[in-house]
């Protein structure tokens, strides 16, 4: 191992570390995503921030992950409706968000070092069929996913 990775794995132990970790980490995958989206639509960061009325280099900022607290909703609203996309917001349960990432990691165990935690949307759509069919509209439960 390198030197920063066992720097990394020694400040992994210490909350705050981790946390800041892993909130980079997804800012970082979801710039990703904006970068994939932008350049699907053929656009290059200066078409893209043209339409944004925004810098380029905040484009590049955005896709890069960089910032501590990442982008507003507004921008990210923005920055779906300027590509002609919907942004689609929903909820996972976080044993199946990790997957992946722990696929990627190369490691069983989270990359988190928490236990697996049972599903809280499991029983989500078995739970709604099962209910009567005269339930007033307010009684549903709200969706776990919607477009903006």
């Amino acid at each position: 191992m390198g030197k920063l990775t066992e720097l990394r794995n020694e400040l992994m132990h210490h909350p705050a570390f981790q946390a800041g970790y892993e909130q980079q980490g997804q800012l970082v995958r979801f710039g990703r995503m904006m970068r994939g989206a932008r350049e699907s639509q053929g656009l290059t960061q200066a078409q893209l921030a043209s339409r944004l009325d925004i810098s380029q280099s905040e484009i590049s900022r955005l896709e890069k992950g960089e910032g501590v607290n990442g982008p507003t909703f507004e921008r990210i609203v923005a920055f779906a409706h300027a590509l002609g996309l919907q942004l689609v917001v929903g909820f996972a349960d976080e044993t199946l968000a990790d997957g992946p990432a722990d696929a990627r990691a190369g490691q069983g165990a989270p990359a988190t070092g928490r236990a697996a935690r049972p599903p809280r949307f499991a029983g989500f759509k078995s739970r709604q069929r099962a209910r009567p069919q005269d339930a007033s509209a307010q009684d549903e439960p709200e969706a776990l996913w919607s477009t903006f």
